[in-house]
């Protein structure tokens, strides 16, 4: 259970880090000199949490629902989670668009697609953080 609490502290920062980037990004207007930096930081902050997440979520149901996830992909495990019924088919719609998302902004740096990607992280945002508290081991 300790490297599942460990896990699980990791993710709440992300979630953290990911919320501050949204709402300072909220505040910059594309004529800013640092507009780019910016929407970048935000794309990573947003990488970095979805690839926690997934992990967590792997590990959670592996060690404390005790089931068998034998799955290492986070498209694989969000399936894993909604047959468990720990998200429901709503949600897992949008953590794979969130997963989609995710591989977008890492396989070709695009503008267009890199804006409309940032333009979606609230979104993933909010069922990321409503399934990790919903989930969260007190």
């Amino acid at each position: 259970m300790g490297q599942v609490k460990n896990k699980q502290a990791i993710v709440h920062k992300t979630i953290l880090a990911l919320e501050l980037g949204i709402n300072h990004f909220k505040k910059q207007s594309p004529e800013q000199y640092d507009y780019e930096f910016f929407k970048e930081s935000l794309i990573q902050r947003f990488k970095y949490t979805i690839d926690t997440f997934w992990k967590y979520l792997k590990l959670y149901m592996q060690d404390y629902q005790k089931l068998i996830v034998d799955v290492a992909s986070p498209r694989g495990v969000f399936r894993t989670a909604a047959e468990a019924k720990l998200i429901s088919r709503q949600e897992l719609d949008q953590l794979l668009d969130a997963a989609t998302d995710r591989n977008l902004s890492s396989h070709a740096y695009d503008e267009d697609v890199a804006q409309e990607v940032v333009e979606r992280i609230p979104k993933h945002f909010a069922i990321i953080k409503t399934v990790f508290e919903r989930i969260e081991i007190k």
